[in-house]
């Protein structure tokens, strides 16, 4: 397994550098917490550009790795994008063999995906039902939270139960039945939602399930997992640069603060904690596209500690800065909150942390008779 960036995986995060400082200054985030963000003209190139099928397709260049350089380098920004959200439909659809793939990948229209609920963790059962009439006519009811940009983007991928089993719906935000509230929520550029379903109508076209479907939700929440870690991790290595620039440049008893030893130790502390959750993030990029038999361990590992150091990283900018990283006027504080949004989307560190005891538990037999 080769974890060094191949030529096409490093010119891919060269060509998301350039759009991304172009399309998404750290002033396109702070936008959305003054409450006038707008970032559907990104989505739109972004969906040009291809980003929403990087690492889809077997002969793709880029793989699993790539998405988390794309991941990354929209973490750095604090960019409003449903990227990751939009990487675990696309997956679960290409499973699927369904026909809505070909509009997913292309952002027409953007999605949101509708998972979280009342009292549930990313791995509960859905609540979310979708019934059939006696006339064979298909009804979605239930709750969800925390769904980035729903008021925005123009179609809803919802996880839903249906005949018992778990899928797929997707459906216009505007069709009857559909409430969508905006909601407080850590990161404002993220602009989660809270939304209510009351038998809204869906047709089988509109479904994704069968038999694949519970294997591919798997394997797309652990790329969703990786990726999200790998935006946090973005969020947090722009917060150390932050700190560390600024500890270049103010003075304290006549030098500049970088040079007393408990701060030079603090940011030398929080870069090696980085350095080593991006290597778990690249080693479980690499496991994910290669589908080897640890992939699902290594999401996890990396989503725990890549999440858990993300959040220490972050903090220890904000001692580098004192009490003006901890303003809203400061840039900071809008990669500090990113970085603490992705750290629990699709399960935090207990979460993942669990899984990995319980994989490793699996494995014991097959272990006590090498």
């Amino acid at each position: 397994m080769d974890l060094e960036c191949s030529d096409e995986q490093a010119e891919l995060r060269q060509s998301a550098i350039g759009a991304l400082d172009r399309l998404a200054p750290l002033s396109l985030a702070r936008s959305f917490h003054a409450g006038d963000g707008e970032a559907t003209a990104l989505w739109r190139r972004l969906a040009e550009l291809g980003w929403l099928g990087v690492g889809l397709d077997s002969d793709d260049p880029f793989g699993v790795p790539g998405l988390c350089l794309l991941a990354e380098q929209v973490g750095r920004r604090a960019a409003p994008t449903t990227l990751v959200d939009t990487a675990l439909v696309a997956r679960v659809a290409a499973a699927c063999d369904s026909a809505q793939l070909e509009r997913i990948v292309a952002g027409q229209p953007p999605l949101a995906l509708a998972m979280l609920e009342p009292r549930s963790s990313w791995t509960s059962a859905p609540a979310t039902t979708v019934t059939r009439a006696a006339g064979g006519e298909l009804a979605l009811s239930g709750e969800k939270l925390g769904v980035h940009h729903a008021a925005s983007v123009g179609l809803l991928a919802v996880l839903a139960k249906l005949d018992g089993a778990p899928a797929v719906a997707l459906v216009e935000p505007a069709r009857a039945g559909v409430s969508i509230v905006p909601t407080p929520g850590i990161d404002p550029a993220c602009a989660p939602c809270r939304v209510a379903l009351h038998r809204v109508r869906v047709s089988e076209s509109e479904l994704l399930g069968g038999p694949a479907f519970a294997g591919a939700l798997a394997y797309a929440l652990d790329v969703a997992a990786v990726a999200s870690t790998a935006e946090g991790l973005g969020a947090a290595a722009a917060a150390l640069e932050l700190a560390v620039a600024y500890a270049l440049e103010r003075e304290q008893y006549g030098r500049v603060i970088g040079g007393f030893q408990a701060v030079a130790h603090l940011l030398a502390e929080q870069h090696a904690l980085r350095e080593t959750a991006w290597a778990a993030v690249l080693y479980a990029a690499a496991a994910l596209e290669e589908r080897t038999d640890d992939a699902a361990a290594a999401a996890a590992v990396a989503k725990a500690h890549g999440a858990a150091a993300a959040k220490v990283v972050v903090e220890g900018a904000l001692q580098a800065f004192g009490g003006v990283g901890f303003t809203r006027e400061h840039d900071l504080h809008l990669v500090y909150r990113r970085a603490l949004e992705c750290a629990g989307r699709f399960g935090g560190p207990p979460e993942h942390e669990r899984r990995v005891a319980d994989l490793l538990l699996s494995r014991e037999p097959a272990l006590a008779g090498t």
